[in-house]
């Protein structure tokens, strides 16, 4: 350990010593489709660096490759396009050394992302470019990410696809935005298989396409538990996607029966995104439990919930509340599943003061509370109900209240005030607030100075308080 040690204080100091030295930037591999960057005097320059540097060999390459192949893949960027003066590309250019690492290291060409030109004279690069990489990932499993900068008519088979099905054998995390043709051929014609697939986002560029996939060859996709895609991809739900391995769900344009089907079939589902469009009423049959959904984003009202219990469910946002049915619905929900949710985020039309007390006596573990009560007058009531004196919600640390109703100043201050700190009886510390007053409101009144420096003051004491209205931050 001692002589490790020694080696990287050395390394340390010869690499502060070089970052002193002014030299002109590296030469840059030409690669297919990228112009080399023009270096002048390279060889001066080279001669310079030898002339100051001592002749020994430097420590930094005394390093194990093992720990100079993770200081490399530390480098990557998330999501990164290919960029020659980025990793990886950039390592293989400054020795002979560290280029032999990053070829030998297949994790650092394990990412690809790309938007892809359309009858481009880089395109034969291109496809070079993307074959030689993922010929470098070995079999490390790929992250990739493609999508067409416009939608024009292309040869078929289309030779991008070509060389990414070559590899998909690797896929782990793949993001296709390509024109529903392009899907079709991925995944309805293709006869492989995914072995390894775990994530796995679709979108369709064609907009005024709709025509649902197959998806046949997700069939042999065991792992697969990560699902992104557009409800009009999937009409019917096809069953040949692996729904009871599914652990998240993330959907646009869904609809109230997709949606009723999705938790039927997929009974491991942990965390769900659902984009409803359809409104109207739907009636449908009571669901099994499911045991595992903890996190739920659900824009729509309240007609699901009557069909599901989720006893492990702690997260649950953008569910519409607008009459005194739809809040007896969902406390009856709460009551049924038993779950402990400490973050809910509601469209609370019809939550007026006796119902809103019904749900802070249901949910006593709430942390974060969003309102969005519009048109309701019981903005204020809310806030004089949330007082620390009152001993509702007494762990909630989070609020947002978004309304077009004029707010009292001086209540709010109030609140705010009295859950600032803990007191005696365990009423928890309001750790930030917000305020949006939506664009209804004809005329905005601002806090007068003796409110805002109350608010001032809560901010001082480590309160954030946010606000937003037509013009601006309020409380600034």
């Amino acid at each position: 350990m001692a002589a490790i040690a020694n080696t990287l204080a050395s390394a340390g100091a010869e690499v502060s010593q070089l970052s002193n030295m002014h030299l002109p930037p590296l030469p840059t591999e030409s690669l297919p489709g990228m112009a080399p960057v023009p270096v002048k005097n390279t060889q001066a320059s080279a001669r310079r660096v030898i002339s100051r540097t001592p002749h020994a060999p430097s420590p930094v390459f005394a390093l194990p490759v093992e720990i100079t192949a993770q200081i490399f893949i530390d480098c990557l960027v998330e999501l990164a396009e290919p960029d020659p003066l980025s990793a990886p590309l950039l390592l293989g250019n400054i020795c002979s050394h560290w280029r032999h690492v990053a070829l030998s290291t297949p994790r650092l060409w394990s990412s690809f992302n790309k938007t892809l030109p359309q009858d481009s004279p880089r395109t034969p690069f291109l496809l070079e470019l993307l074959q030689i990489w993922l010929s470098r990932s070995g079999l490390h499993p790929l992250t990739l990410s493609f999508r067409y900068a416009e939608i024009r008519i292309r040869p078929t088979p289309d030779p991008f696809h070509r060389i990414i099905l070559q590899h998909a054998h690797q896929w782990q995390d793949v993001g296709f935005h390509l024109p529903h043709a392009d899907l079709a051929q991925l995944f309805d014609e293709f006869a492989g298989t995914f072995p390894l697939l775990k994530s796995l986002t679709i979108a369709s560029q064609d907009a005024e396409t709709t025509a649902a996939l197959s998806f046949a060859s997700l069939r042999s996709s065991p792992f697969l538990r990560i699902l992104r895609t557009c409800g009009d991809l999937l009409r019917p739900m096809p069953s040949s996607i692996p729904w009871s391995g599914l652990t998240r769900f993330h959907v646009c344009d869904f609809t109230p029966t997709q949606a009723h089907e999705l938790f039927r079939l997929a009974p491991s589902l942990q965390e769900c995104t659902l984009r409803i469009t359809e409104r109207g009423d739907f009636v449908g049959s009571s669901l099994p439990p499911l045991l595992e959904l903890r996190v739920l984003d659900m824009s729509t009202r309240l007609s699901l919930l009557p069909c599901l219990t989720l006893p492990a469910l702690q997260r649950l946002s953008s569910v519409s509340l607008d009459d005194d049915t739809d809040v007896s619905e969902f406390l009856s929900f709460l009551t049924r599943s038993g779950c402990a949710l400490t973050h809910l985020h509601l469209f609370a039309m019809g939550l007026d003061e006796s119902r809103f007390i019904d749900l802070c006596t249901t949910l006593p573990n709430l942390v974060d509370l969003g309102l969005w009560t519009f048109a309701s007058p019981h903005s204020n009531p809310i806030v004089l109900l949330l007082h620390g004196r009152n001993r509702y919600l007494p762990c909630l640390t989070a609020l947002e209240l978004n309304t077009h109703v004029l707010v009292n100043y001086e209540l709010l201050a109030d609140m705010l005030e009295s859950r600032s700190g803990i007191d005696a009886d365990g009423v928890a510390q309001l750790q930030s607030f917000r305020l949006n007053l939506l664009p209804w409101i004809q005329k905005i009144q601002r806090p007068e100075p003796r409110t805002l420096d109350r608010f001032k003051k809560l901010m001082e004491r480590g309160m954030r308080i946010m606000s937003s209205g037509m013009g601006g931050p309020l409380f600034e």
